[in-house]
């Protein structure tokens, strides 16, 4: 975790008793907004259209508070203390957007390296490559836009192929209405465009490609 707001992501290795292995868990609070999926679920269909350079998918669901309750799930209060919207809080100036985060676990069957770990130009564009071709699958076969494209979410595997992670953030292309009140993305790499008209342009597959331009020069220029 870096910042005071946000997911408050979280990774841990751990070891798979019954698959005696070494598996992720990535940890994470995710907005709660009508019509964002799990990312357990995107996973599970990206599994189905069989898009290539993905980690595979374990045990995904809400943290619950107790396990008697399977329908108490952990989940932030902070907006049930927002009073008159967005404009009328008597306890934050400005206009603050207070959302409703869920506490959420998903399990991955693999351990990646950081792409800063490359060995070599060739491999980091290789990786990049690689990324890219999830990309694209998840697009063409799931019609699912990644949309968090960034040097942290590209990972490169134990047979040195690249990954491509964190499918929190993507959207569906048959959905049309916008869903969370802002631009999703990692700051350092999203495109121009949506920095120059954050409010009035949608994300497109052509702000991702831009994204993977922005890993390659972030990467070659910090290493």
């Amino acid at each position: 975790m870096k910042t005071l707001f946000g997911q408050s992501t979280f990774g841990f290795v751990c070891h798979d008793i019954e698959q005696k292995k070494l598996v992720y868990l990535k940890d994470y609070w995710c907005t709660d907004f009508p019509g964002i999926e799990k990312e357990g679920d995107i996973y599970r269909d990206l599994k189905e259209a069989k898009v290539r350079y993905i980690l595979r998918l374990g045990p995904a669901g809400n943290v619950l508070l107790t396990p008697e309750h399977p329908l108490n799930i952990q989940s932030t209060r902070t907006q049930d203390y927002v009073i008159g919207g967005y404009c009328n809080c008597i306890w934050c100036p400005g206009t603050p957007r207070v959302k409703r985060y869920v506490h959420y676990q998903l399990v991955l069957n693999m351990l990646g390296q950081l792409l800063s770990t490359f060995g070599s130009t060739w491999e980091l564009c290789q990786v990049i490559r690689d990324a890219m071709i999830a990309h694209t699958d998840a697009y063409n076969k799931a019609k699912i836009l990644h949309r968090d494209v960034s040097a942290g979410n590209i990972l490169i595997a134990p047979d040195r192929s690249g990954l491509l992670i964190d499918w929190d953030m993507s959207k569906r292309m048959d959905v049309t209405q916008q869903r969370q009140p802002s631009h999703m993305g990692t700051w350092q790499f999203i495109s121009t465009g949506l920095l120059l008209h954050p409010h009035t342009q949608p994300h497109q597959i052509s702000d991702d490609i831009e994204s993977f331009y922005w890993v390659l020069i972030y990467i070659v220029m910090k290493c």
